[in-house]
């Protein structure tokens, strides 16, 4: 739908999502090309979308045990953060983007047998997820208490509601009371 209407954007966040689908099922030569889609279309637009994929890129390689290509690939997100001047923006995209990262810096020097530069990157990704997870318990408290006053709003309209509703039932009741209570009058003073 995003190709059809010309939406670069949602194209290459689409893409790069499909993409991290199927490689997460390890079906890696139809993901990898959905998020290399995303790599280079998303440069412009969404750097760290585009950064990101390049991060899934390089780790289906370090599942594939391809140093290199992993290698190469986690390079180029670095360098397209970089270049974004993302480290100075967003501290809680930031933050997961380390994270993530670091995490897979740490796996490709297990790969090729680095093993102290990863115990060194894998301080870092503690780092970092301890620093995401606080601020992702923030955001999610903060969002719970939106939701609990969005439910307090609605149930206090679907108060007002119910007593304008019994109001109005009140006003019929007494008009059908003080109409009755005529007609018996009437129909007493009459005999």
């Amino acid at each position: 739908i995003a190709q059809k209407n010309n939406s670069v954007v949602w194209y290459s966040i689409a893409s790069g999502n499909l993409g991290r689908t199927y490689c997460l099922n390890n079906d890696f030569s139809t993901g990898i090309p959905l998020l290399l889609t995303d790599v280079k279309t998303g440069m412009k637009y969404e750097a760290i979308n585009s950064a990101l994929s390049a991060a899934y890129i390089a780790e289906a390689f370090i599942i594939q045990k391809k140093a290199d290509s992993a290698a190469y690939y986690l390079h180029l997100s670095k360098t397209m953060v970089d270049n974004a001047h993302f480290w100075n923006s967003t501290p809680f995209f930031l933050t997961k983007y380390c994270f993530y990262y670091y995490q897979k810096m740490a796996e490709l020097d297990n790969l090729t047998g680095n093993y102290r530069e990863a115990y060194n990157n894998l301080d870092t990704v503690n780092i970092n997820k301890e620093i995401y997870n606080r601020r992702f318990n923030v955001q999610f408290i903060t969002s719970a208490e939106k939701r609990v006053a969005a439910l307090e709003y609605q149930q206090n309209i679907n108060l007002l509601a119910e007593q304008e509703k019994n109001q109005r039932l009140q006003k019929i009741i007494l008009i059908i009371v003080v109409i009755t209570v005529l007609m018996i009058a009437f129909v007493l003073l009459r005999s």
